[in-house]
């Protein structure tokens, strides 16, 4: 039920983003790269038939790549973005027991005052 109720606005959103017009003239010009296919097959002089049995299949193949693609792109850079997310997490981690130790020694006030005091120097944040 979870899985329905997070895809289900994907989905919409989805939707409403394709419809948009400045998407409406991108999917014949992505279509016709994908199959390798034009609008009139037949060199423009009549009308276009339906698709026979070799063209289909090269149609799916040429849109399993595509899709493949991308998932196997994004896939991996999600897969590396959380494990980077992984060591911004630990490195955040040892930074707020650092924050915490320096603020019960007091040593705290001492490095935000320095702090303070280059950022007059520089005038910062700049007018």
């Amino acid at each position: 039920m979870e899985v329905i109720a997070l895809v289900s606005p994907a989905l919409v959103a989805g939707a409403v983003s394709f419809r948009s017009l400045c998407v409406v003239p991108l999917p014949p010009g992505s279509l016709s790269n994908v199959t390798g296919l034009c609008g009139t097959p037949s060199g423009g002089r009549a009308p276009a038939r339906r698709l026979g049995l070799a063209q289909r299949r090269r149609v799916r193949v040429g849109a399993g790549l595509f899709v493949g693609g991308f998932a196997t792109v994004f896939t991996v850079l999600g897969g590396a973005t959380v494990s980077v997310l992984g060591l911004i997490e630990f490195a955040g981690g040892i930074g707020l027991a650092i924050t915490g130790v320096l603020m019960m020694t007091g040593d705290w006030t001492l490095i935000m005052s320095r702090m303070l005091a280059v950022y007059a120097r520089l005038q910062w944040p700049p007018i």
